[in-house]
């Protein structure tokens, strides 16, 4: 199929009197149909697949970026929607951001080396250790301890 569209090899009719060259033409003529139909059956399917790899790709991403909104929501309540933006700004919802010119980790990119006491040793990368630790940021400094904000 070619554009939505079956397409049919020309016929090969061959006419009394017809020369060698004129049959040669036919056959070149009928080969170069059947390579374009192929190519583009070929280039159809690569193309289906191509979009079913992208659709699946952002179908796993936006579930993601929703499991993260999620518990940002359970745990900052009503300044979820803020809290969000700024996860979106600082790591675009990669929970394994690391700046390692500032020092800073994980979704809402804390500095470990000024917040030790509410890390205390758990693993700053984890999701929910790093949402835990910037609420609590939030509570004790509001939101001007991200430059985002």
């Amino acid at each position: 199929m070619l554009l939505g569209k079956e397409l049919k090899p020309p016929p090969m009719y061959f006419q009394l009197g017809e020369s060698n060259y004129q049959i040669k033409q036919k056959q070149i003529e009928k080969r170069q149909f059947e390579e374009l139909v192929i190519v583009s059956d070929f280039s159809h399917e690569k193309q289906k697949k191509v979009s079913n790899y992208q659709n699946d790709k952002k179908t796993q991403e936006t579930s993601h970026k929703q499991v993260i909104e999620d518990k940002i929501r359970q745990v900052f309540g009503k300044d979820a929607d803020t809290a969000i933006r700024i996860c979106k700004a600082e790591s675009n919802f990669n929970p394994q951001a690391i700046n390692k010119k500032t020092g800073c980790y994980g979704l809402f990119q804390i500095r470990a080396k000024y917040h030790q006491d509410k890390i205390q040793g758990r693993d700053i990368l984890s999701p929910d250790v790093n949402i835990e630790v910037a609420y609590k940021i939030f509570k004790s400094n509001g939101w001007s301890a991200w430059m985002t904000y």
